[in-house]
């Protein structure tokens, strides 16, 4: 990774920009929202940027912002309430030599960007399990609600489908429809039966317990 300086011209540009559009007089709000918004594309203009460099070669100048750490310890969980920052960090933190359980897979959309050496599926839906599989033929979809499944469950699905702890990741998405006890109790069962390495967890009800956020209502 190596830091390159702000691009100043993309600066100039913004300001130019901005001229130009002006049309007649504007009242005191517009001068604001002007304001603010010469203001964000400055800050992005002036923002540091790093160069990656991906596994075909190729290099890029992204915003620092843009990156995510990558988790090594072990035994971690993330909790995030929004479905665009989950499914990012299911994206950047499953390594190709992974195994990666999606709980609440619905369509497949995540865990169908998802690159892993095994993945699997898991949602009480029938007819979104049909549509993934139909949609992500390559990844085994399974129509299960896992809160009234046994432990023994749980741990022979581990075994009869050759995940191994140590290098196992689990999504959790089931906010959809599903409060705080019911996606806490999804979390308690994964972490004592399953023992995975990284556990990833979307839910506005339960960010919102931990952070003491006042949120909108999970729909």
């Amino acid at each position: 990774l190596e830091e390159e300086p702000a691009d100043d011209s993309t600066s100039s540009d913004c300001s130019k920009k901005e001229k130009s559009d002006g049309t007649g007089d504007a009242t005191d709000n517009d001068d604001k929202d002007d304001t603010s918004d010469k203001d964000n594309k400055e800050d992005a203009a002036n923002e540091k940027r790093i160069k990656v460099q991906y596994p075909a070669g190729s290099t890029y100048n992204i915003r620092r912002s843009y990156l995510l750490p990558i988790i090594q310890q072990q035994r971690v969980i993330l909790l995030v309430p929004e479905t665009v920052d989950y499914r990012r960090l299911c994206i950047v933190h499953t390594r190709p030599q992974d195994g990666f359980i999606e709980i609440g897979s619905d369509l497949g959309k995540t865990i169908g960007q998802v690159v892993a050496s095994k993945t699997l599926g898991i949602d009480k839906s029938s007819s979104s399990v049909e549509i993934a599989s139909n949609d992500y033929p390559t990844i085994q979809f399974l129509e299960k609600d896992v809160l009234v499944e046994s432990k023994d469950w749980w741990k022979d699905l581990l075994i009869s489908s050759n995940f191994t702890t140590d290098d196992l990741i689990v999504g959790i998405d089931i906010n959809g429809n599903r409060e705080f006890e019911a996606v806490r109790e999804c979390l308690k069962r994964v972490l004592e039966w399953w023992e995975p390495r990284l556990v990833l967890v979307k839910s506005r009800s339960m960010f919102r317990v931990f952070h003491g956020l006042e949120c909108e209502k999970d729909v």
